[in-house]
């Protein structure tokens, strides 16, 4: 009886661990630093100017100019309130999101910097 009961705990036990052990991806290291820092390193302008980030229910934004092209970056507490806000809202479906963060733009260059963010 007592060989059962240790076999489960360790069986229980292992079974936690490694559901709860998930991998952390790159994008879990992405913070907005990092990103409006690739945006000025390419050219962009920051702006004080803050999108009105409220509206797609993120934490924080931020605009930056790219060859005078507004690019507008939004942060969310996770990338799960991301995909939630993106099914709510037709608007944002489509745009690019890495961890947290989701851009806002038309301007492919943009996008390319978003993208290699690290």
């Amino acid at each position: 009886m007592k060989k059962m009961l240790i076999i489960s705990l360790i069986l229980t036990l292992s079974i936690v661990f490694v559901g709860c052990s998930s991998g952390s991806s790159p994008d879990d290291s992405l913070t907005m630093e990092n990103i409006t820092k690739a945006y000025t390193d390419a050219g962009a302008e920051l702006k004080e100017d803050k999108p009105i980030f409220s509206m797609i229910e993120a934490k924080d934004g931020v605009m930056v100019y790219l060859n005078n092209s507004p690019v507008k970056l939004y942060e969310y507490a996770s990338a799960s309130e991301i995909e939630s806000a993106k099914k709510e809202n037709e608007l944002i479906k489509d745009w690019p999101s890495r961890g947290k963060f989701l851009l806002e733009t038309s301007k492919q260059e943009a996008i390319d910097i978003f993208n290699k963010v690290e």
